[in-house]
Order: structure tokens, then C-alpha cells, then sequence
């Protein structure tokens, strides 16, 4: 598919620290206690992209709600479905009957993109017993795909109004 946006190395560039800062902090986390905000970065970066593409496509009259979602899904859907797969599989066959049940229902959240909201009422990110949740990863492809559930919305709303999109997104 074409993109409205054009090539950005520095953004990439960026990419690359956020995943070393991710990846540093796994690895080495009394080191690298301060990693996790490479999972803020990426936030920010997806945030900042996924809206210059959608006013973009709104301001020249292309924007596609099917074209959005279709995009959204041949970039997330195939990768997600091979480990949750996968993870099925090794679930089946490590687990007992009674970590199955709550695995199945972590694999159903994630797979449905509310692993965040399921992850609240139990043990905390940093917590020892989190280490017993090999979906717990989940919860950020969560907060994004939720993201990409409304922001179009909101920006096609948010386009009918006359204003400037700086100063509508600042009020907003």
C-alpha cells in the first residue's frame, strides 16, 4: 500500500533506540532500569505517525476507515497469530490444568487486544508472580491497537470543526 507520509531515517533511527533500550533493560534490568521508556518512545513515534498519515489522508480527501484498518491488520494480525500460536501450543503442552485456565483466558484477551485491561486486576508489571505470564507483553500491542480503534474516529470528527489541526489537536 502507498504511504502519505514520506521516509524518515532519523524516526528509524530512533526506533532503534527505543528497541535497545527495551531489549538492555530484559537483559540487564538493575542496569538498565530506565529502558521501559522504550516502550514510551514507541508510543509517542506510533502516535505522532499513525496521526500525520490519517490528516494527511483527511486533508486530501482519501481517507479510508477500510483502508486504515485493512493496513493495521496485515501489518499486526499475521505476527500476533504465529506466537499466540505458537504459545498455545507450549501452553498445551507445559502447562498444568489449572495455569491453562488462567493462560487461556490471557490468550483470549490478547488476542482480542484488552491483555491491559485483564493485566489490572492482577499482579503488577513488576511484580514476582508477572514472570508466570508469558503474555504479559501483550498489554502494549493492546493500548496500540485500542489506540487505532478510536483516534481515526476522533480526527474524522475533529476534522468537520474549522479550525487549524495544531490547534485542534492542542485543545484536544
Amino acid at each position: 500500500p502507498s504511504h502519505s507520509l514520506d521516509y524518515n531515517r532519523e524516526l528509524d533511527s530512533l526506533r532503534g533506540v527505543a528497541v535497545l533500550l527495551v531489549l538492555l533493560f530484559h537483559i540487564y534490568p538493575n542496569l538498565f532500569s530506565f529502558g521501559y521508556v522504550g516502550v514510551d518512545i514507541f508510543f509517542v513515534l506510533s502516535g505522532y505517525l499513525i496521526t500525520g498519515i490519517i490528516i494527511s489522508k483527511i486533508d486530501s480527501g482519501t481517507f479510508s476507515f477500510l483502508e486504515f484498518y485493512r493496513n493495521r491488520i496485515r501489518r499486526i494480525l499475521p505476527a500476533m497469530l504465529i506466537v499466540l500460536l505458537t504459545s498455545m501450543i507450549a501452553g498445551y503442552i507445559f502447562l498444568f490444568p489449572k495455569e491453562l485456565e488462567l493462560f487461556s483466558k490471557h490468550l483470549k484477551s490478547s488476542f482480542l487486544f484488552y491483555q491491559n485491561i485483564t493485566l489490572i486486576n492482577e499482579a503488577g508489571y513488576w511484580d514476582e508472580e508477572s514472570i508466570k505470564k508469558p503474555l504479559l507483553h501483550f498489554w502494549s500491542l493492546s493500548i496500540e491497537e485500542q489506540f487505532y480503534l478510536f483516534w481515526p474516529l476522533i480526527l474524522v470528527i475533529f476534522a468537520k470543526i474549522n479550525r487549524s489541526w495544531t490547534t485542534k489537536l492542542v485543545v484536544l
